[in-house]
């Protein structure tokens, strides 16, 4: 295989995380057969891109059965309004301004732009076009590309702000994706991207947001090469802490006066340092992956050995990446517990574990509980709060095994 920003052929592994079922890819029969694809991760010796080896075709993984919803998380809802109020005083933004969001999901951010009477348009192959209708939310149902964005400009679609939150990474065609950013961006807009930082992947041991689903881990280094050989520039970065340290950057066309912000020199300068253009800086995380593996699989054997109960919470992709990797299945963890009713009543991929509604929490009274979206740590111990009542322990194992 070859990168696919710079076409170089790829032979440096990063990690091997060994053959997995696609991480969404739930079950409604635990007896089903399942296709098993390679999970690893390879880093170009050229442009210094992170980036999975094909096996998954995107349209395996979104379509109608994609389980993911946004708004199933409070703290995805809160940071998606508080980013409108952030955004819309930055751009100063105002009614009639066109917001197109890419990957919208069920739609819950391009409401907050439309209670703010925007014109918004939403791109999602596997967002429900029923949910879209009841909240009058304009919806196109495919992928976002260079193809599909020549054909929207040619119906007049331009926009002020494009907005595409944890989505790029879910792109196979990386250059079609950036051209078609490109395209829509109107003369004077604005596109801001959220994404997972590979500086807090590579520095927290963050392995199990590897999955299919994600092609490509990003750098700010290899995102600035990517920007400028589309002729767009990225003047300004956030640092975020949402899903365990992410970024949003902010792009305007190469050609836009805007000064590049100190926050922006900053963190290229922070990639410069700890070597993110050297192979030495990916040689450990196989090592630490592994020792994330042994360390929950001893405690796990040793904890079932001694007659306790266990079961999971969340079922996250980034879960299933870690239930497989470690080879559990639902002989070790018999259920795990999600708000997502979507997923409830479905098993796990490859784990096959039953995924049961919160209230099942209760009624089994587990002496752990092994916390899977790490990401939402605040939140879900919130949530779980009432299990102290009879000793439960919550179990977290990013970036390292803790017992809370």
């Amino acid at each position: 295989m070859h990168c696919r920003f710079c076409k170089t052929k790829l032979t440096h592994q990063v990690i091997d995380l060994e053959s997995c079922p696609p991480a969404n890819a739930y079950l409604t029969n635990p007896n089903l057969v399942e296709a098993y694809y390679p999970l690893q991760v390879y880093v170009c010796t050229n442009c210094y891109l992170v980036q999975t080896l094909d096996y998954v075709s995107p349209g395996e993984i979104f379509n109608k059965n994609y389980a993911f919803i946004s708004s199933a998380s409070q703290t995805w809802k809160q940071h998606c309004e508080d980013y409108t109020a952030s955004v819309i005083n930055k751009l100063r933004l105002a009614s009639g301004s066109s917001v197109v969001e890419i990957g919208s999901n069920d739609g819950i951010l391009l409401r907050c732009f439309a209670e703010n009477q925007m014109n918004v348009l939403g791109i999602d192959p596997a967002a429900s076009t029923t949910d879209y209708k009841e909240k009058g939310l304009k919806l196109v149902d495919e992928f976002f590309n260079a193809e599909l964005t020549e054909s929207l400009t040619l119906k007049g679609v331009k926009a002020d702000l494009i907005i595409a939150n944890n989505v790029i990474a879910h792109v196979p065609d990386v250059n079609s994706f950036v051209t078609g950013i490109k395209r829509l961006l109107g003369s004077k807009g604005i596109a801001t991207i959220e994404l997972p930082h590979l500086l807090n992947l590579i520095r927290y041991n963050q392995f199990d947001t590897i999955y299919h689903e994600h092609f490509s881990y990003f750098s700010l280094t290899v995102l600035k090469k990517i920007f400028s050989t589309h002729q767009l520039k990225i003047f300004d970065v956030e640092e975020l802490s949402i899903h365990g340290g992410s970024i949003r950057i902010y792009v305007t066309h190469q050609e836009n006066e805007i000064t590049e912000t100190d926050s922006f020199r900053k963190i290229l300068e922070q990639e410069a340092e700890v070597g993110v253009e050297t192979l030495e800086y990916y040689s450990h995380l196989q090592l630490f992956s592994y020792k994330i593996k042994s360390d929950f699989l001893l405690w796990l054997m040793n904890t079932l050995n001694d007659r306790k109960k266990v079961m999971a919470y969340g079922a996250a992709a980034k879960g299933n990446t870690l239930l497989n990797y470690c080879g559990i299945k639902k002989d070790m963890i018999p259920m795990i517990a999600d708000v997502t009713p979507k997923k409830q009543g479905k098993y796990l991929p490859g784990s096959r574990i039953r995924i049961v509604d919160e209230s099942a929490i209760a009624e089994y009274k587990p002496d752990f509980i092994v916390v899977l979206p790490w990401n939402y740590k605040t939140e879900i111990d919130q949530r779980l709060a009432n299990t102290k009542e009879w000793g439960c322990k919550l179990v977290y194992l990013i970036p390292e095994l803790v017992i809370d």
